[in-house]
This record gives structure tokens, sequence and C-alpha cells, in this order.
């Protein structure tokens, strides 16, 4: 069946770090460095099976089903490696790639909407002068409305807040929400090491990474900066036309 593009990203990913301390014979090694990524994703719910097979997997890397396919034994390896011995060291060379790799991506598209910001600017510029006029002959009514719109929202919220329960009039859905409860984390952080009953009401959210764009903030020596950059990357394979499994 067709590939979802999704899930063609990361088919044709390749280079997943094989734990070095897994029990895998050939073809297990090569399944999980081949399709390492796509089966992470798959299991920890980033992408949602297609295919009967897929589901079946996923319910297997989540121990719901003892694993069968090769693809299941594979990665039953591969996490039984991870609980035993930790994660395997990162890999610094791909992670690099993928970031040159989303800074091409980035340049392309600031560079397709500079064109089209100039190219739009030189079609406005040929009626400014009408567009003016337009803003000039609007600017007071519309000013004007906008502050009665925030003062009617304000004494709106007022009424609900005070009445303390949601509201519906025609299209308008004035939703009354309670006080929130927060806690402090670093307080329980401590509290539990007193009391560790209180652990098992503990959920863990996943692990996220957040891009930020710009030169760091301090430029540090380059022996403290790890290994050194890829200067270039490496051809793109072939995306897959059809799920292999």
């Amino acid at each position: 069946m067709p590939v979802a593009p999704e899930h063609a990203v990361l088919l044709a990913r390749g280079n997943y770090p094989v734990h070095p301390a897994g029990e895998f014979d050939d073809a297990e090694r090569e399944v999980v460095a081949k399709y390492g990524h796509w089966m992470e994703a798959l299991a920890a719910g980033v992408l949602a099976p297609t295919t009967p097979d897929q589901e079946r997997f996923v319910r297997a890397a989540r121990g719901e089903a003892e694993p069968a396919s090769a693809f299941e034994v594979a990665w039953a390896k591969q996490r039984a490696a991870v609980a035993a011995h930790g994660a395997p060291a990162p890999n610094w060379r791909e992670a690099k790639q993928r970031l040159a790799e989303l800074l091409n991506v980035k340049a392309a598209v600031a560079a397709v909407e500079a064109e089209y910001t100039a190219r739009r600017a030189a079609v406005l510029d040929k009626v400014r002068a009408e567009l003016d006029a337009v803003d000039a002959a609007f600017a007071g009514r519309m000013q004007g409305l906008a502050d009665a719109l925030a003062r009617a929202e304000v004494e709106a919220r007022a009424v609900v807040l005070a009445g303390r329960s949601s509201v519906r009039q025609g299209d308008v859905y004035a939703m009354f929400l309670r006080e929130r409860v927060t806690w402090d984390g670093a307080g329980l952080g401590e509290y539990v090491k007193d009391h560790p009953e209180v652990a098992r009401f503990r959920k863990v959210g996943k692990a996220s990474v957040q891009l930020r764009y710009g030169p760091p903030p301090e430029r540090r020596p380059p022996q403290a900066l790890g290994p050194r950059p890829v200067q270039a990357l490496p051809p793109a394979g072939d995306p897959p036309t059809e799920e292999p499994y």
C-alpha cells in the first residue's frame, strides 16, 4: 500500500543507532539500523499505524503481545538492551546532518518568502494611493467599533464570572473555567523523598526537542563543542513507495 508522507520521512532516514549490547543476528541488526527511527515513532505513538501488522507491532512494543515478526523481535531486543545497559551514545554525526538539512530547508523557505514579499509589494505599490484612501475612510469607524467590542467583552466576562456558569447566546459561548489548581513541583519532589508512597501519583510526560534559530549566545573554544560540524550532507536516498511492514 502507498506510504503516508509522515511514515516515508522516517523510513528513508536509516542509520539508527543499534545498541552494541543487543543480542541480534545479522538480519535483526539490519532491521533496527534501517527502520529503527520508524519503529521508535510507531512504538511511541508519534506515528499512527496504517496496517494490521503495524498495529500488532505497536501492541508488541507496549508489552500487550508477544513479539513474533522480525520487526517485533528486533525491536524487543533493542529495547531490552536499552533497559539493561542504558541508551547508546548519541549519534552526533546524524544529529548534525539533520540540523544542517533543517537549515538548508529554512534558507529555501526564507528565499521564497522574500521573493513573494517583493513581488506582492510591487503590485501593492500600483494601488497604494487607493488603499490609503480606503484606510483613511474607515479608520475612525473601525477603531470606534473595536473599542466598543472590547468593552462589551469585558462586561460579558464580568457577568459570567460572577454567575460562575457557562452561557450561550446565539453564536457566542462564554465558557466559565473554574479556578486552576497547581502544585509546587520542587516542593513535592522534596516531599516524595520522605513519603515515597506519593510517587505513584507522579506522571511523566514525553521528552521533546525545542528548536531555536540564530547564533549561540556564547562562543566557546572549539575543543569544548564536541564533534566537528558536518560540512556537507550525504546524497538523499529515494523515498520508499511501499510500506515495508
